[in-house]
């Protein structure tokens, strides 16, 4: 087995915001942020974490869907979501305060996978006092399914020292330029054991062979430096160096690194039960964070035990330590044990979505009156302009068709604002576009949708004219009370499709 160099062995990147930042109240803080004025920290660079949208008791986050997190059973979105939930806190402070977590719960819907794409976190204050702020965020997958959902407190504390005054003017901090991509852009190191493997060994004897090197790492033991110090069945030992890799705000580990050492734990306790075969899905996770640790170099410890079982049920507490043996951080999650050998082959799960499909108006004539070159620039301008919407509208593209789009939406509502704009926006570029939208259930693979409802929506697109949005009734009706108004029923054939279908145009 090859030698593994973890990430937190490389030499830094990014950059800790200068002190003079907390001398700002807690809103600016983040603009600046968010408006690229402060280099990207080193765990942003480290995890694939940005700030997104803020505005006063909010903060929206990503973070890279890749590999890079990915531990038993699935990938951690925990730095995104404490990111988020810390960026919303960090929004109502006072100058020379600071914030500092507390509690954070998140619970689970889902096993968030690898995929192309980003997480999104959506971070809000709900309830703030003097001392304390508690927030609330909603983490959701590249193609908008709900992931989890998560409650957090933080504490107010003076920042000591006094911060000194920031310049006279504020200018953007250019962003180091490195030689290689960094971590969230490279292809993963470690991965999973091989389902082969999974099925002739228990999770004890897994975890064995990883502590041996007889497995390469899991993905996040390699980005986080996570080394196994001891397994038995029912209890592992994580530890994982302090390393400057996991800096935010300030010189101390971030929260967004020391919870996943400690979810890490927790699972890999879970695991020493695996029977061949088998799994796990996290349910809910719980951490106290009791002291902050200052980036140093030195080891953190977390040792992890099953403390209950109740059938499939198992219930894990971790705590941390620091060097100095002070205890740092206690988690709890609770977990199911599965046996992916019991699912029923092909089945595929189904969301409801509304489903916006778009289309360029003319575009074999523009290509030929343009060229090639010319029409790439132009169908790359295009798609910006697609994709800038999509974002402002909260929609989620789930693929390019050549020359248009297919995008889900959580709403009629916000696609038919989402489709107007998009028509509004390529105008500028001397282009037209056909839009169709249709409501129903649909199945997912992976980052994909598919089924019947596809279909629907893009027969629909195809009877609309230039410049027009057309709709399904589902959609008409659903959108009822928006404000958006259409025009009179029209009975159409949508081939490939069964029955008349009622389609509406929609009202500028």
């Amino acid at each position: 087995m090859r030698d593994f160099r973890p990430i937190t062995d490389e030499p830094v990147r990014g950059l800790v915001p200068p002190p003079w930042i907390y001398s700002l109240p807690g809103m600016e803080r983040m603009r600046l942020l968010a408006r690229h004025y402060l280099a990207a920290a080193p765990s942003a660079r480290l995890l694939g974490i940005s700030v997104g949208h803020v505005s006063t008791g909010s903060a929206t986050g990503t973070q890279k869907a890749s590999g890079l997190t990915q531990h038993i059973p699935a990938l951690n979105v925990s730095p995104v979501v404490l990111e988020a939930l810390q960026g919303a806190a960090m929004t109502a402070l006072d100058p020379g305060m600071d914030v500092v977590p507390v509690t954070y719960s998140l619970e689970y819907f889902r096993n968030p996978r690898p995929q192309p794409g980003n997480f999104i976190a959506r971070a809000r204050i709900v309830s703030s006092s003097s001392i304390t702020i508690s927030c609330a965020a909603d983490v959701e997958d590249p193609v908008g399914r709900l992931v989890g959902t998560a409650i957090s407190q933080w504490s107010i504390e003076p920042v000591s020292p006094s911060p000194p005054s920031p310049p006279a003017t504020i200018e953007p901090i250019e962003e180091p330029i490195y030689s290689t991509p960094d971590p969230p852009d490279r292809p993963p190191v470690g991965a999973l054991p091989p389902l082969e493997l999974s099925q002739r060994h228990s999770g004890l004897e897994l975890i064995r062979m990883l502590m041996k090197a007889d497995l390469p790492p899991l993905p996040l033991m390699n980005t986080l430096g996570l080394s196994l110090e001891s397994a038995e069945e029912g209890s592992v030992t994580l530890n994982m160096p302090a390393s400057e890799w996991m800096c935010t705000w300030n010189h101390f580990v971030s929260p967004s690194c020391l919870d996943p050492l400690l979810g890490a734990t927790n699972i890999s306790a879970t695991a020493t039960l695996f029977e061949p075969g088998q799994t796990a899905a996290i349910l809910e996770s719980n951490a106290r964070f009791l002291r902050r640790v200052p980036t140093d170099g030195r080891l953190i410890s977390s040792r992890g035990t099953v403390t209950q079982r109740v059938g499939n049920l198992v219930f894990t507490e971790a705590v941390a330590n620091d060097a100095d043996g002070n205890t740092i951080a206690a988690h709890a999650t609770t977990n199911l044990l599965l046996d992916p050998r019991q699912r029923r082959v092909g089945e595929h799960e189904r969301v409801l979505a509304t489903l916006l499909f778009t289309d360029i108006v003319g575009s074999t004539a523009h290509a030929r009156r343009l060229g090639d070159s010319g029409w790439r620039a132009l169908l790359a301008d295009h798609d910006k302009v697609i994709r800038q919407e999509l974002g402002a509208g909260k929609g989620r593209e789930v693929k390019t068709t050549g020359d248009g789009f297919l995008a889900r939406f959580d709403s009629p509502a916000a696609a038919i604002r989402c489709a107007r704009a998009i028509r509004d926006g390529v105008r500028r570029l001397n282009l037209e576009v056909r839009a169709g939208i249709h409501t129903g259930e649909c199945e997912v693979h992976g980052a994909d949708l598919a089924g019947i409802a596809l279909h629907i929506a893009a027969r629909i697109m195809s009877l609309a004219k230039n410049n027009e949005i057309l709709v399904s009734q589902t959609v008409r009706d659903l959108a009822a009370g928006s404000g958006v108004h259409f025009s009179g029923a029209e009975c159409h054939v949508l081939r490939g499709v069964e029955g008349e279908w009622n389609l509406f145009r929609v009202e500028d």
